[in-house]
């Protein structure tokens, strides 16, 4: 499925028969949330969030530095939590050190509910892309 809902950014998702997701997404802004001002380590990051109820996957694009992209995924994760009743969700990313690195150097959060899941991804934009 592929959605352009009129503000800039391209959303693409898919769900297969196992109910494993899998999201190719592509942004199309050069609006940059920026994170962390200034510091050599500093680079630009794509965020998804993703879930088994959404029909898209929704992208930003911020700069960050590594540190600061962790906190950025654990700030989605916390702010997820907070807007729900404590009931409505079981377990997810509850602290800073659950922030999971990934194999790419990316991170990545989630949030489960008793009916469905959130997933949160921070990866460094290296340039590369992918054709849907």
């Amino acid at each position: 499925m592929i959605n352009n809902d009129g503000d800039d950014r391209i959303y693409a998702g898919a769900c297969f028969d196992d109910g494993h997701s899998d999201y190719v997404a592509r942004i199309e802004t050069d609006e940059v949330i920026v994170v962390t001002k200034e510091g050599e380590d500093v680079k630009d990051w794509f965020v998804t969030i993703g879930g088994s109820d959404m029909d898209n996957v929704y992208v930003e694009k911020i700069r960050a530095s590594k540190e600061d992209a962790r906190k950025y995924i654990f700030g989605i994760c916390k702010e997820a939590m907070d807007n729900q009743e404590e009931n409505d969700w079981e377990f997810g990313t509850e602290t800073l050190e659950e922030v999971q690195d990934m194999d790419d150097g990316g991170f990545y959060g989630f949030v489960c509910y008793y009916f469905s899941h959130d997933d949160y991804t921070a990866r460094i934009d290296d340039g590369s892309t992918k054709e849907l």
